[in-house]
């Protein structure tokens, strides 16, 4: 592996701890401890954080394209960028659990026939949700989507 691609690894791994400890209070509290609010905001800077990383990684490559006697950006993004892409993945379905969440939180509020087992049932797994994906920003929990299959089956 060439210097300049393992420096850019090096790059992605440190932002990747880093997106963990802001969203875990570094690692004093878990996305579900958390106000809701709060965590989808992390959320969504983390994956401000890996667009932003990406585009800035391209629009110098494009600017050395440009100068003739530079060395041209040579590097595997998928090697460089997929493990970033793969934690975003997580965090946004993350994101889209918390939606489904509130989503049905107000049906405790509805007065719809039927509406009351289905709040019952979701919040059933709401509370058992925390329990099964402790470590939910460990690499590999949610690569094979079990959890979020978990959730969302049988649920929309």
């Amino acid at each position: 592996m060439p210097n300049q691609t393992y420096f850019f690894l090096q790059i992605t791994n440190q932002m990747i701890t880093a997106c963990k400890s802001y969203i875990s209070c570094q690692k004093t509290e878990t996305v579900w401890t958390q106000n809701q609010a709060d965590v989808v905001r992390k959320l969504n800077d983390c994956i401000k954080l890996n667009e932003e990383y990406q585009r800035c990684f391209h629009k110098t490559k494009e600017k050395l394209e440009k100068m003739p006697n530079e060395r041209p950006f040579e590097f595997s993004e998928m090697y460089i960028f997929g493990k970033f892409d793969t934690f975003t993945r997580r965090l946004k379905k993350i994101i889209e659990m918390f939606e489904t969440i509130s989503m049905y939180s107000h049906l405790s509020e509805s007065k719809i026939e039927g509406t009351i087992e289905i709040f019952v049932s979701v919040s059933a797994i709401h509370m058992e949700f925390p329990i099964i994906c402790f470590g939910i920003l460990i690499k590999n929990i949610l690569d094979n989507d079990e959890i979020h299959e978990f959730f969302f089956n049988d649920r929309h």
